[in-house]
């Protein structure tokens, strides 16, 4: 005897459901796969609201990844649109990329990116200096 078991569509799960899952995959998951996967779902990988937290922590050989970081980095800054409160961008991170989170990207304009990404620098660069 065969039961009939009722598949659920990921499409019919309310948009908050959608984005809280979507939230858990990092941002290059995001940005190579997840917006890719149908309309509903790259409407919300473009919200705001996804790119508030900025996870980027490389802890592999950036020479071998098919995609510049640094470059999905700007991306996932620029979707943020002003409202990022968090990035870690460890391993991978250079002078162009701290520059252009100093200066905010298109849309940051928070206290956060002109203090604390000024700090963050001065502590990598002083961790350079003093390896």
């Amino acid at each position: 005897m065969r039961k009939w078991v009722k598949k659920t569509n990921w499409l019919d799960l309310p948009a908050d459901v959608t984005a809280n899952i979507l939230h858990r995959l990092g941002a290059i998951e995001i940005l190579e796969s997840a917006q890719k996967v149908c309309t509903a779902w790259r409407r919300i990988c473009k919200d705001p609201a996804m790119w508030r937290v900025i996870d980027m922590q490389n802890l592999g050989d950036l020479s071998g990844m098919p995609y510049d970081l640094e470059i999905m980095c700007m991306h996932a800054i620029d979707r943020s649109q002003g409202q990022l409160i968090e990035i870690n961008i460890e391993y991978f991170g250079t002078d162009e990329l701290m520059e252009y989170l100093a200066q905010g990207g298109r849309y940051c304009t928070s206290v956060f990116s002109i203090l604390s990404i000024f700090v963050m620098y001065v502590c990598i660069s002083v961790g350079v200096i003093l390896k």
